[in-house]
């Protein structure tokens, strides 16, 4: 049983480490994504700027602008679907942390619970030991009358 449980363990950790790895992977992408939200915004107010400043490129600005208003659109949506999934791997974590403690918990006490059972037979063992000597002595004396 103990080594059915440490393999658990082992196996809870990896699962928890490769959790964790995809959450770090899922901030990165996070931050990428806040970046490009955030050039996505500067892109809309310099089309904007250069909108009003020449009149002659208006039509132009205006598609440049909608493509950038649609951008920032698509990263807003990659964002709150990048945070949605952060949020989700950080309770995974968190589950998987509670059941890693859990585990570990179980594991102490079947350790604890083979010590005391190894204390225990070494006990019963030194009782059948001095029995068997009592045995033998009660043996001899009756071979003796």
């Amino acid at each position: 049983k103990e080594s059915i449980l440490e393999t658990t363990l082992t196996s809870q950790r990896a699962e928890n480490l490769a959790l964790q790895q995809d959450l770090e992977q899922a901030e990165a992408r996070s931050e990428e994504l806040q970046s490009d939200l955030m050039r996505s915004a500067g892109e809309v107010q310099q089309a904007k700027q250069e909108l009003s400043q020449h009149h002659a490129e208006t039509l132009a600005l205006q598609h440049d602008l909608t493509q950038a208003e649609a951008q920032l659109r698509a990263s807003e949506g990659l964002l709150a679907k990048s945070d949605l999934e952060c949020y989700g791997l950080k309770d995974d974590v968190r589950y998987l942390q509670q059941n890693l403690k859990q585990v570990e918990g179980t594991v102490k006490e079947l350790k604890d619970m083979n010590y005391d059972l190894k204390m225990s037979v070494e006990t019963v063992q030194k009782q059948k030991t001095m029995i068997e000597e009592e045995l033998q002595k009660a043996s001899q004396v009756l071979q003796e009358k």
